[in-house]
């Protein structure tokens, strides 16, 4: 799970350990309707489909970034976050 979800969603007040495996990312998922979708021009369609690709690429260096200040915000909440967490962020740096 993603230290973000975790802090976010509160789970530290009902788990008390954090296992970071990085095996997911939780993207922001885009729904559109097909009638919808079919009205737009093969430019706005372009427009939409960059702006989502944007929008992952981004999601992804934000959580990456924001990946320490997690870990330091879950510390003082008893939550007990394994060390491999900590050897992660270390190596992403």
């Amino acid at each position: 799970m993603p230290l973000h979800d975790f802090v976010n969603g509160k789970l530290f007040e009902v788990q008390k350990y954090v296992n970071q495996t990085r095996h997911i990312f939780n993207f922001a998922y885009v729904l559109y309707s097909e009638p919808l979708w079919k009205k737009l021009s093969a430019a706005d369609q372009k427009l939409v489909r960059e702006a989502v690709k944007h929008g992952s690429f981004w999601q992804i260096d934000w959580a990456e970034e924001n990946e320490s200040k997690f870990v330091r915000d879950l510390e003082p909440r008893a939550s007990k976050i394994l060390a491999e967490i900590r050897k992660i962020v270390a190596e992403t740096k």
